[in-house]
C-alpha cells in the first residue's frame, strides 16, 4: 500500500497526539481521584467508570491515528461526544477528552459563561442547573478531521487513477 503525502500524515499524527494527550491526562486523573477518595458513591463510581472508558476510548482514537494512519471515523465520534454538555435539574453531562473551550448557557438563571479545561469528566445526578454547553475544539477537531478525510479521499482517487493510466 502506498503511503500518504506527508502533510496528512503529519497532521493524523497531530490530532492523535492530541487525543493519547487528552485521554492520558484524563486517565490518570481518574485514577488520582480513586487512590485520593477512600470511599466513593455509587454515583461516583459510575461517572469514575464512564470516564474511564470514554478516556480509554480517546487513547484508542488516538493511538490508531499516530501508529496505523487509520481513517478518521472514531475521532469523529469522540468528538462529537464531546460537543455538547447537559444540565437538566438533577442530570449533568459533560466530557472534554483535551483542552476544551467551551460556551455554557444556563437556562434558569439566563447566565452565559466561557471556559477553557484541560481533560475532564462531569455526570451527576446532583446538579443544580438547567443548561447546556458546546465545546468550540471538538467542533474545530470534527472540522479539521472531516477536511482531512475528505482530502485523502481524494488523494486516493486521484492516486489510483495516474496508476491506471
Amino acid at each position: 500500500m502506498k503511503q500518504l503525502p506527508k502533510k496528512y500524515r503529519n497532521l493524523l499524527k497531530t490530532l492523535g497526539v492530541y487525543q493519547i494527550f487528552g485521554g492520558v491526562i484524563g486517565f490518570f486523573s481518574l485514577i488520582l481521584v480513586l487512590i485520593i477518595n477512600e470511599v466513593l458513591s455509587q454515583p461516583d463510581l459510575v461517572t469514575l467508570s464512564i470516564g474511564l472508558m470514554l478516556f480509554i476510548f480517546s487513547l484508542v482514537c488516538g493511538i490508531q491515528l499516530l501508529f496505523f494512519n487509520s481513517n478518521l471515523l472514531l475521532t469523529k465520534i469522540n468528538q462529537w461526544i464531546q460537543v455538547f454538555g447537559v444540565w437538566a435539574g438533577p442530570f449533568v453531562f459533560k466530557y472534554a477528552g483535551g483542552l476544551n473551550v467551551s460556551f455554557r448557557i444556563f437556562l434558569d438563571d439566563m447566565t452565559v459563561n466561557a471556559s477553557a479545561e484541560l481533560p475532564s469528566i462531569t455526570f451527576s445526578y446532583f446538579g443544580e442547573h438547567v443548561g447546556f454547553s458546546i465545546d468550540v475544539t471538538a467542533l474545530y477537531i470534527i472540522y479539521i478531521a472531516t477536511r482531512l478525510s475528505e482530502d485523502i479521499k481524494e488523494y486516493k482517487l486521484l492516486r489510483d487513477y495516474s496508476d491506471q493510466i
